[in-house]
């Protein structure tokens, strides 16, 4: 347990990754070990100062030796007790595959699919918001298109108007991920995507040098995007479940 107000010497270990023309420097694509030692009052007061110290060094080597540095991983030690914390970008784990064979691709979600399966794969936390985004952008317009579509044959409209619920643990997602969800909770979705769109989605996607723009060697600015992904990908998973089951070409082959 830290104590408030007191001075810690900590130790951060980061692991840097050098990628060139598909070629890397070991079998473990590791170029050097790089290891600072910073007074921090905590765990994550010693990963702020490592990672602001750390990065913008980085950022300008990647500029003059035209190559792509990323932060794999790191571990942070407090020299006193030896407590030890890692961090690592990992992907997620592995799950079961259970191939529902009458679901197929159908060319109008292909695009939103091929922007949610990127923001998946991916661990940096600024390209996951951009890819999010994209996705729900995506998803609205075939929204509007669908019942555009809807009024001009005649048919029920049916627009869920999707809303955050009002009880945290209503919402299906892990405990770890709760605490980003409770400034949004009772929102309606479209509301939550304009409110981050200005604060999030275009301070990451447009550079201002003067103005409030995010950038990935802050590590506060890492921390923002980080927060917001559990709420962006939770409403790419609700409102792209509703829009395949309202599709009349899809909603046939859903069984659950």
């Amino acid at each position: 347990m830290w104590n408030p107000g007191r001075t810690l010497g900590s130790t951060s270990k980061i692991i840097l990754t050098w990628h060139r023309s598909g070629y890397t420097l070991t079998d473990e694509g590791a170029l050097a070990l790089a290891e600072i030692t910073v007074e921090a009052e905590s765990f994550l007061d010693a990963e702020r100062k490592s990672h602001d110290a750390l990065a913008f060094l980085l950022s300008w080597w990647s500029f003059a030796y035209t190559v792509a540095i990323d932060i794999k991983g790191y571990r942070v030690t407090e020299e006193r007790t030896e407590s030890r914390k890692w961090v690592f970008n990992a992907l997620g784990r592995a799950k079961e595959f259970n191939l529902n064979a009458d679901l197929v691709s159908i060319p109008k979600f292909r695009k939103v699919l091929s922007a949610y399966r990127e923001a998946q794969n991916s661990s940096n936390s600024f390209y996951k918001v951009i890819c999010f985004f994209n996705t729900l952008e995506g998803l609205y317009k075939i929204r509007v298109q669908r019942l555009q579509s809807d009024r001009d044959a005649g048919r029920p409209i049916h627009d869920p108007g999707e809303r955050m619920e009002r009880n945290i643990q209503a919402i299906r997602i892990g405990d770890d991920d709760r605490e980003p969800f409770e400034p949004y909770l009772g929102l309606r979705f479209t509301r939550i995507r304009d409110r981050l769109r200005s604060t999030l989605r275009n301070a990451v996607a447009h550079l201002d040098p003067e103005g409030e723009s995010l950038v990935a060697d802050e590590f506060e600015d890492l921390a923002v995007c980080s927060r917001a992904l559990p709420v962006l990908k939770h409403m790419c998973d609700v409102i792209l479940n509703h829009e395949i089951r309202a599709d009349p070409e899809l909603a046939p082959h859903i069984t659950n």
